[in-house]
């Protein structure tokens, strides 16, 4: 796996694997209907946080990000720590030149500063390669163009990894971030730069061949679970293992030039001990043949389950006319 995480605010509810406090905001969006707002209260007092997949001691973290009214006056916007919470680094907004500085430490030592200024109201694709070491390297993209690079320690501290990133916000300040994807160096694809990736949310808008789960209400499946935000009362059933229901999807935009990868994701609860407690999501290509993913667990109360597939099934990148084609399936399981 080389893609960590790739997440997106459209849902109006906190993505898997990342916690914040923060609104949904859809005014403001780089890409969708929603982009997760926040707005300072203290150092890092409105945040969004996740914990890595893996532990790692160099990364590709991309996001939007785009400031708002409000001041400037403690303008740190992110940060990366390691398993102990000590911060290893971070990024921060000049508030006179409106230029990235990159530091080290917890905001302790100024290593470079870019040369974009960043207005307000606008939209940025913020980029970092951090390399975690005594003879490590932190290089800050914006907009694909290359805005600073820092050449040397990057390990102020005992920690060698980095376990957790945190964008953040900080007393007067009204940031807003979208389309967050974080690489790691593995594999043979998504292992560098995102470049600019946007993470488009589809919602079922039809229904397939198979539908053997029970409807609250109605006979149309796929109207059932394609609310935004997620709905705990209209919902499909399986009462019991091995059922499969098929919901179908729209075509990818018109400016959609390639596709890195498809994770499929469902809002989902057990309603008890008995089985079904369990699902495997699947998708198929235009009638290529479903591939499931391994049984997910399910938890009492409503939650998300998801799939991140980097290859179509039988291998090789999906294509924009592929996701054209795709259904995804949802099975039960013990």
């Amino acid at each position: 796996m080389t893609l960590l995480h790739a997440f997106h605010f459209d849902a109006g509810v906190a993505p898997p694997d990342l916690v914040t406090n923060g609104t949904f905001d859809t005014a403001v969006k780089r890409t969708g209907s929603r982009s997760v707002k926040l707005y300072g209260v203290s150092e890092f007092g409105v945040y969004a946080y996740c914990p890595l997949a893996t532990p790692i001691s160099e990364v590709y973290i991309q996001f939007g990000f785009y400031y708002g009214p409000g001041g400037l006056s403690y303008p740190q916007f992110f940060r990366w720590a390691d398993s102990a919470g000590n911060v290893l680094g971070g990024l921060r907004l000049n508030p006179s030149t409106l230029k990235i500085e990159v530091y080290t430490g917890n905001f302790a030592t100024l290593v470079a500063t870019g040369t974009a200024v960043l207005a307000a109201n606008t939209w940025y694709v913020i980029e970092a390669h951090i390399v975690i070491g005594d003879a490590g390297s932190i290089t800050v993209r914006s907009d694909l163009t290359e805005d600073s690079v820092f050449i040397g320690d990057t390990k102020p501290g005992a920690g060698t990894e980095i376990s957790y990133v945190t964008w953040g916000c900080c007393y007067s300040a009204v940031f807003y971030f979208d389309d967050i994807v974080i690489h790691d160096t593995n594999g043979d694809v998504n292992n560098s730069w995102p470049d600019g990736a946007r993470v488009y949310y589809m919602v079922p808008t039809g229904d397939g061949a198979t539908k053997d789960w029970t409807p609250s209400t109605g006979t149309s499946h796929y109207a059932l679970v394609d609310e935004v935000p997620p709905s705990a009362t209209d919902n499909l059933q399986a009462t019991a293992n091995d059922k499969v229901d098929i919901l179908t999807f729209p075509d990818l935009p018109g400016d959609a030039q390639s596709v890195r990868a498809v994770i499929p994701q469902v809002y989902a609860f057990k309603g008890s001990s008995t089985a079904p407690t369990r699902l495997a999501l699947g998708i198929d290509i235009a009638g290529e043949g479903v591939e499931y993913s391994a049984d997910k667990d399910l938890g009492l109360a409503q939650g998300q389950v998801q799939n991140l597939l980097e290859e179509r099934p039988g291998g090789g990148a999906f294509s924009v006319a592929d996701i054209s084609g795709l259904s995804l399936y949802l099975k039960s399981a013990a």
